[in-house]
């Protein structure tokens, strides 16, 4: 495991938690008022983390690049590339690995951009939890069994956005190809936008999956599971971004 995952495996929900917790008991049982200072603190943060309003308005301001307009011109672009997420682990109804919610909306994305242009597809995901097959090749399996798309190429050893860009720019490269449409979560695709144009590629971004925009009060002030996962998506994004800042390297 690397210094980056274990950053953040501790950084992220819900491990952080329970360390801001255990911090919150061990410094009350010596200073009682500034370990329940701590545990407020906590608390109020996971509330605002859960809360639909605030985790709307978090993921906003990071979902900075908007939609592509359905008549954007794409003729430049010679490929399509769709980025992995994650997976559910075992998946022997597909005799291999469950992607996903996160992939199967990229890849949905991805088929629907196909039908508009008739680009070549790139699929780039390494191996995840030592799972035998790898997201690219379940990514492959998906968009030509389920969404009936041929798949050009798969680059499949990535594990995270970092190498899929550089991984996947090596590939495109060899066969010619400078320009891309990109696609990926709204939330991620700032990052990735920026590590991919890094590789030297034009690159025109797709994004999927918009954090609302509609307000419904009171109940955006009820925390649900939905905005949970929303914010550790948006909190993954701030912390993977700094590590770029201080890391690039890694």
């Amino acid at each position: 495991m690397s210094l980056y995952q274990i950053v953040k495996g501790l950084a992220l929900l819900p491990a952080s938690l329970i360390l801001a917790l255990t911090f919150a008991i061990v410094t009350g049982l010596r200073w009682p008022r500034f370990g329940f200072g701590v545990l407020c603190a906590t608390t109020l943060a996971f509330y605002l983390l859960a809360s639909p309003f605030s985790s709307d308005h978090l993921a906003r301001a990071i979902a900075t690049i908007p939609a592509l307009p359905a008549d954007a011109n794409l003729t430049g672009a010679k490929a399509i590339v769709v980025l992995a997420a994650g997976t559910f682990g075992h998946g022997p109804e597909y005799r291999g690995i469950m992607l996903d919610h996160i992939t199967l909306e990229r890849l949905r994305y991805a088929a629907h951009l196909y039908r508009r242009t008739n680009l070549p597809i790139l699929v780039s995901g390494g191996q995840v939890g030592g799972a035998a097959a790898t997201l690219a090749s379940a990514m492959k399996q998906a968009l030509e069994e389920d969404f009936g798309v041929p798949v050009t190429w798969v680059e499949d050893r990535s594990t995270d956005t970092a190498e899929n860009a550089r991984f996947s720019g090596a590939i495109l490269k060899d066969a010619g190809i400078t320009s891309i449409v990109l696609v990926a979560h709204a939330i991620d695709m700032p990052r990735a936008f920026t590590l991919f144009s890094k590789m030297g590629l034009t690159v025109t971004p797709a994004p999927t999956c918009f954090p609302s925009t509609r307000s419904s009060f009171p109940q955006d002030l009820f925390p649900s599971m939905s905005a949970l996962d929303q914010s550790w998506m948006s909190v993954y994004e701030v912390l993977a971004s700094a590590w770029q800042a201080v890391a690039p390297a890694s």
